[in-house]
């Protein structure tokens, strides 16, 4: 134990997204204000040093040099924190080049190269990650601009289309390739892993537990129903009576 940086390149990004976003969402719901005095510390260290036209790059903690040119569809939550700290005119300007690599291929890839414009190559696998449509929650709550309705739309027509299976919805896992992966499945979309009834018959608690203990109960109530969470875990029981299990 040295006390020692050992990766040394600072971004907003996977490893350090949560650790901004908690700051404003703890701020908020505990009423702390020296977490949101924390955030607009090292946000102006962000403005500085790793904001490029609306973009966020990877620099070097060290001279602040970039190191990583790339966009990460884990940043995604970015608009939606500026939105609750009363930035959605900037948050929206984000927003937009963030849709803008959606619209390009039906979804965010995990590493977008902002050199090229293209998907990074082994990252190019989009598995549900929600911060893209979280922050277009907030910043529609916030704005009630009418475009970001539409970007909603098409988030949730490419999902619907390209990474939905009979077991719940699957990773994207290339952007040239296939569009399915049956190993991942994650909660974006956690309406549709609901208990689903037959018509007319309202679902109680005993058919909830008889969804949670694993299939039908005796009268039907459940036809089948889905469970998912992260990339843990999905099980469907379909109306036929198969089961798919995927880990």
């Amino acid at each position: 134990m040295t006390g020692r940086w050992t990766a040394q390149d600072a971004g907003i990004g996977g490893g350090v997204d949560s650790y901004y976003e908690y700051l404003v969402k703890g701020a908020i719901l505990l009423e702390r204000p020296e977490l949101m005095s924390m955030f607009v510390e090292a946000r102006q260290a962000i403005e500085k040093y790793l904001k490029k036209d609306d973009w966020f790059v990877w620099a070097t903690m060290l001279r602040g040099h970039v190191t990583l040119p790339v966009f990460q569809s884990l940043e995604s939550y970015w608009p939606g924190v500026l939105s609750l700290v009363g930035e959605s005119d900037t948050a929206m300007r984000i927003i937009h080049n963030y849709h803008s690599v959606w619209r390009q291929y039906g979804f965010t890839p995990e590493v977008y190269n902002l050199g090229t414009g293209e998907a990074s190559s082994s990252r190019e696998s989009y598995p549900l990650r929600p911060e893209l449509i979280e922050s277009i929650m907030y910043l529609y709550r916030d704005t009630r601009d009418p475009i970001l309705l539409q970007m909603g739309e098409d988030i949730l027509r490419s999902i619907q289309h390209s990474a939905r299976t009979p077991c719940g919805y699957a990773t994207w896992i290339a952007a040239q390739s296939s569009p399915f992966s049956g190993s991942q499945v994650r909660g974006t979309q956690e309406l549709e892993v609901e208990p689903v009834q037959q018509p007319g018959v309202r679902r109680g608690a005993a058919d909830s537990r008889a969804a949670a203990a694993g299939g039908r109960r005796k009268g039907g109530a459940v036809r089948h129903w889905c469970v998912a969470y992260e990339q843990r875990a999905l099980c469907v029981v379909p109306a036929e009576g198969a089961t798919c299990m995927v880990n």
